[in-house]
């Protein structure tokens, strides 16, 4: 990661166990995918707001979030979801959650995490399993897409990571910007080799920055032949922004 604090980052088996590893490292990459990557291992900060929705059949989920980033003295981090409602296609209603946001803030080497809906609040040390927490499966990989590359050393088992060929498949525009559209297959392993949740997934590289604006991922092979699962998050992304200490603090509702 670019400082000693920030390799502190720790894994237990119980991660790792689904982690893209050396042992599956990729046969081909896309060109914009490789730089891409190197750009935000040499970031000194990075903030992004985002949206990420999950389509399943007859219905899907959208939720927000945010990321702050700074290696400074040590390795700060604010990620900031909320799940905000469920849309079903057959009538356009919507099922609005409460409450249903996590928060997990990493300074002075400790990550904690709070969990809005709970009340609940945790506190993990570098000695502890700081990634595991952040491998969140209720955020739909959103805690993991940019941050596995922030955190490069630590191997988080999020999509980018796990993309194992890629191929350039020129420009698109996304936003107002000019984006390379990459093209991949990502997948995930198990401790005994075995390979799961092969899908394919897209990414859209930001052509002037090299920040990932949009990300897709389509149904794994795994699932049966009707079955849905399409993951899409759009983001806007910021290299190097000025950030001040308020905003990796947070202060836990009702402790003064």
């Amino acid at each position: 990661m670019g400082s000693r604090a920030g390799s502190r980052l720790t894994i237990c088996a119980t991660v790792v166990a689904l982690a893209t590893t050396s042992l599956h490292s990729n046969q081909s990459e896309a060109d914009a995918l490789t730089r891409s990557k190197a750009v935000y291992a040499a970031l000194k900060s990075y903030a992004d707001t985002g949206t990420v929705i999950e389509e399943s059949s007859g219905f899907s989920t959208h939720a927000v979030f945010k990321t702050y980033f700074r290696r400074k003295d040590s390795v700060d981090l604010l990620f900031d979801y909320t799940l905000q409602y469920d849309e079903y296609a057959q009538n356009s209603s919507r099922l609005n959650y409460n409450n249903s946001r996590r928060l997990w803030w990493m300074r002075n080497h400790n990550l904690q995490t709070y969990n809005f809906e709970t009340k609940e609040q945790r506190t993990y040390p570098p000695t502890s399993n700081q990634a595991g927490s952040l491998n969140d499966p209720r955020t739909k990989g959103a805690s993991l897409l940019i941050t596995e590359l922030l955190f490069r050393s630590a191997n988080l088992p999020g999509t980018i990571l796990q993309i194992e060929e890629s191929s350039d498949a020129g420009m698109e525009d996304v936003n107002g910007h000019a984006c390379h559209k990459v093209i991949g297959i990502a997948a995930a392993y198990y401790p005994s080799g075995q390979r799961t949740g092969v899908r394919q997934v897209t990414v859209w590289i930001d052509r002037d920055t090299l920040l990932i604006r949009k990300v897709f991922e389509d149904t794994p092979k795994n699932y049966g032949p009707d079955a849905i699962k399409r993951v899409t998050f759009r983001l806007e992304p910021q290299a190097n922004p000025t950030l001040d200490d308020s905003k990796f603090d947070f202060q836990v509702p009702g402790i003064q």
